[in-house]
Formats: C-alpha cells, structure tokens, sequence
C-alpha cells in the first residue's frame, strides 16, 4: 500500500467513525455524551471537537463527573 491509498483509507475510517459517533450521541444530554466519549478511551480535546464545546469545558465537566462518582 502506498502512501496515497494509506491517506484515502485513513480518511475513509475517519468517515466512519464520525457516523458511528454521530449515531451514539444523538438523543442524550450532553454530560451523557461526555460519559460516553469518555469511557470510549477520547480525551477533553477530542471530546470538545465532537460536541462543539471547549476543552476546558469539558474538562470542567468531567471533574464534576467524576467528583459524583
């Protein structure tokens, strides 16, 4: 696999795994999104790209997630 075919397959994944991350998050609060993306293994960082917030944000939030546990 060359270069080329690497980036169009990657890209294709990244297709991919936008759509199933779309279809887990719908219908739920937003600190339910966290909890999910969260347990998924995906830092603040990412979090906040996928849901449209800021990193601190969600930093926030999951501090006050996991102070209730």
């Amino acid at each position: 696999m060359n270069e080329k075919q690497f980036k169009e397959l990657m890209q294709g994944i990244n297709v991919l795994i936008h759509i199933q991350t779309a279809s887990l998050i719908r219908n739920k609060t937003l600190r339910e999104n966290i909890i999910l993306l969260d347990q998924a293994g995906l830092g603040p960082s990412k979090i906040a790209q996928i849901l449209g917030k800021k990193p601190g944000h969600i930093s926030k939030e999951l501090t006050l997630i996991k102070k209730k546990r």
